[in-house]
């Protein structure tokens, strides 16, 4: 049994592992409406960004073809959808309009990637993804 406590988060977190850093090793990505943080498997933190608005605690994972990872977090209070690439950067043009939990992936089964997600307007988006 091996115990790891990253920082405290003021509210509950939910976690997902995944190799963000593509070392090999399995690396922590911790959520909460406030806090996203993200630790190597060495348990040093890679990054941590505190959002404006509240986002839902759930942390979304992508695991892209080019075996890149981005991170994405929904705050549907403010109708905006967020992206960070394995650094930390904010992927370009995030935050973007959208209000529920998204998808990354191809809808012809092609190489043309979309983003798809929920609206204001109780629509469906696609969004061409590069």
């Amino acid at each position: 049994k091996e115990q790891f406590r990253p920082k405290r988060f003021d509210t509950p977190v939910n976690m997902e592992i995944a190799d963000i850093d593509q070392n090999g090793k399995s690396d922590y990505i911790f959520q909460s409406p406030k806090e996203l943080s993200v630790y190597t498997a060495e348990k040093q933190e890679l990054f941590h960004y505190e959002f404006k608005e509240p986002v839902l605690p759930k942390p979304l994972v992508f695991l892209l073809p080019n075996d890149s990872y981005k991170i994405g977090a929904v705050s549907s209070v403010a109708n905006k959808l967020f992206l960070f690439n394995s650094n930390g950067s904010s992927t370009s043009n995030f935050p973007i309009k959208g209000k529920t939990l998204f998808e990354i992936g191809s809808l012809t089964n092609n190489d043309v990637l979309y983003l798809i997600t929920g609206s204001s307007e109780n629509s469906v988006i696609a969004y061409p993804f590069e």
